[in-house]
């Protein structure tokens, strides 16, 4: 098989009975922190997002309107900053069934309005 990568990490999300497998990149530039609980957060990019919360594109864009609208419940923002991007709000959520590397964690998501490069998810370094 491939050779396993040491910067890539193993993360198994289940949410309201989807079950979905991605890698995440481990980014030691990757700061961000829920200001709320003070956690370490998983970015994951808008595909994945999408595919565990039903939220379009637009609506992770628009997170205070989709934090208004209510349509899906257990979401906060978060404040971010990336390189080539001014300050903006990220949309969060708890996962709190899943499999990190094999251990059973609950997890702060923040959703990505956008790609995350080639990758489905970040994670702190």
């Amino acid at each position: 098989g491939l050779p396993i990568r040491k910067n890539m990490i193993s993360v198994i999300i289940n949410y309201h009975g989807k079950v979905i497998k991605i890698k995440a990149f481990r980014d030691t530039g990757n700061s961000l922190i829920d200001p709320i609980s003070g956690e370490k957060m998983l970015v994951i990019s808008h595909r994945i997002a999408s595919e565990l919360t039903g939220l379009s594109k637009e609506e992770l864009a628009a997170p205070i309107n989709t934090i208004s609208e209510g349509r899906v419940r257990g979401l906060w923002l978060v404040p971010f900053s990336s390189v080539g991007n001014a300050e903006g709000l990220m949309l969060a959520i708890r996962f709190s069934d899943v499999l990190l590397e094999g251990k059973h964690v609950s997890i702060v998501a923040a959703l990505a309005a956008e790609g995350l490069n080639d990758y489905d998810a970040l994670i702190g370094g």
